[in-house]
């Protein structure tokens, strides 16, 4: 949710003392419902791998996304200065759409995003020009190549992480943190890649392209037979009309991404892509790809999907580059949490082995009072407040009319560690892994600080919240453990 920093008031001592857990608690049949097995509050998958705004299911077959037909859309972030009354340490703005854009700070990062949305995934390409800053709040990207430029990569807020600076050719999987560079001397180029991960708790990784070598890979045929040679001194057999390329392979926990480099002439052998659907975007050159039943040219700038199951092969019309992705389809490994673990438990947002945001459920000792009531240990809380979320829509975050001043990738922390408590309306909030936590009247979330989320309100009423805020400073970040 979006949260502004809360005003405190005379009463605050006397609040400490009414409010807490085991206040709550006891009022959860009218403010709020534990996850017991039978809470309709729910965990729903996002419908595309990792939160990304993806495209219907009439679109399996779609293979070609042109960059010529794919809008720039203007951006802008930054980090509000410390005396923004509407600051807080650690939040950033975002705005996208040339009026919100216009309506950023003058010393905003100003860039321009394209987005290629298949349905395993999504593809964006980010561009900032020379001479303006990079900032930007990596939310739900699972991959990111640095393909023009050098940017910093900082972690988050309070939350432990790796510090590099990032060049041409440098990948990052499962990232966190923010990317920086407040005086650039080159156009700045960031791919993203929405992908889900073929492990099931992928551990993130930085790896640079400097550190990788370039395997050789030439194709040719010999009387109808495809052949394939893979060192210098075979290669050198191949006939001059032979397809050759190059292919550095990122190597991630589950994933891989690939930046390959062909060599003008030639027709690579048919391959059937047999692992998942690999998504591809091609930064130099042209070819023609066929992909099962269709063919096209494909110019720097567009994408490709290789749906698996189906072969392909790429003519190669000019020297040409391309950097591809896996994009296993999978279903949520969370999507059952709730309805598969006993006992009492909270709902949480916390943030994972990676520092990106996900949820969990934390444990709430109770104590049984009545045949029909328990009650957990009381609480220490700090003060509460309540307040309207007037921004309605009736869309999810991943559909295409979904609109937002914002964006669909923007994301934000919630600052000191609360509650939110749903009283009126319906929210979906959705977290880095793509997860989606739908709550109506009545449901609860611990919102841990440096976790962070998107939030649509797509309510037909206006959405009413309740928030708790407890001991604890912008910094603890490690979650909710309850007494």
């Amino acid at each position: 949710m979006a949260h502004s920093k809360p005003r405190l008031t005379n009463r605050r001592n006397a609040l400490r003392d009414l409010t807490g857990l085991g206040a709550i608690a006891g009022m959860l049949p009218l403010l709020g419902r534990f996850a017991d097995g039978q809470s309709p509050m729910s965990l729903i998958p996002a419908a595309f791998a990792q939160g990304a705004p993806g495209v219907g299911a009439s679109a399996g077959n779609l293979a070609f996304i042109l960059g010529a037909k794919t809008a720039a859309v203007p951006m802008a972030e930054w980090e509000p200065k410390s005396a923004d009354s509407a600051s807080e340490v650690g939040r950033f703005r975002i705005a996208q759409g040339e009026e919100p854009v216009a309506k950023a700070p003058p010393d905003a990062s100003r860039y321009t995003a394209k987005a290629y949305d298949f349905p395993g995934g999504t593809l964006r390409v980010l561009t900032w020009k020379k001479g303006v800053p990079v900032v930007h709040q990596i939310t739900y990207e699972a991959e990111i190549m640095v393909l023009e430029g050098a940017v910093t990569l900082s972690p988050s807020y309070g939350i432990d992480g790796p510090t590099a600076m990032l060049k041409k050719g440098d990948a990052l999987f499962m990232p966190s943190g923010t990317l920086r560079n407040m005086k650039t001397t080159s156009d700045t180029v960031i791919l993203q890649a929405f992908v889900a991960s073929t492990a099931d708790k992928p551990k993130g990784s930085i790896v640079y392209g400097k550190d990788l070598k370039e395997a050789l890979t030439v194709n040719w045929m010999d009387n109808g037979k495809p052949m394939t040679a893979n060192s210098a001194k075979d290669a050198a057999k191949a006939p001059k009309n032979a397809a050759r390329f190059t292919v550095k392979r990122y190597a991630f926990d589950g994933n891989s991404m690939r930046w390959a480099k062909l060599v003008k002439g030639g027709t690579t052998n048919t391959v059937t892509t047999g692992r998942t659907d690999v998504l591809i975007y091609i930064s130099k050159g042209r070819m023609r790809r066929t992909e099962g039943n269709e063919t096209m040219e494909v110019v720097a700038g567009d994408t490709v999907r290789e749906i698996l199951g189906n072969p392909g092969h790429w003519e190669i019309l000019e020297d040409s580059e391309f950097i591809a992705t896996d994009a296993p389809l999978r279903a949520n490994p969370y999507s059952a949490l709730i309805a598969t673990t006993p006992g009492t438990k909270l709902m949480t947002m916390i943030n994972d082995q990676n520092g990106r945001s996900t949820y969990g459920l934390a444990d709430v000792p109770m104590k049984k009072v009545s045949e029909t009531e328990s009650i957990s240990e009381k609480q220490p809380g700090l003060h509460w407040r309540v307040g309207p979320r007037k921004a309605i829509t009736p869309y999810t975050r991943t559909h295409k009319a979904y609109q937002s001043n914002t964006g669909p990738y923007e994301q934000h922390v919630g600052g000191a560690p609360h509650f939110t408590g749903c009283m009126s309306g319906n929210v979906e909030t959705t977290a880095q892994d793509g997860m989606v936590l739908r709550r109506n009247a009545g449901d609860f979330c611990f919102i841990t600080p440096g976790a962070l989320h998107h939030s649509s309100f797509r309510s037909p009423v206006e959405a009413v919240y309740f928030n708790l805020y407890v001991p604890g400073t912008d910094k603890d970040t490690a979650g909710l453990k309850v007494k």
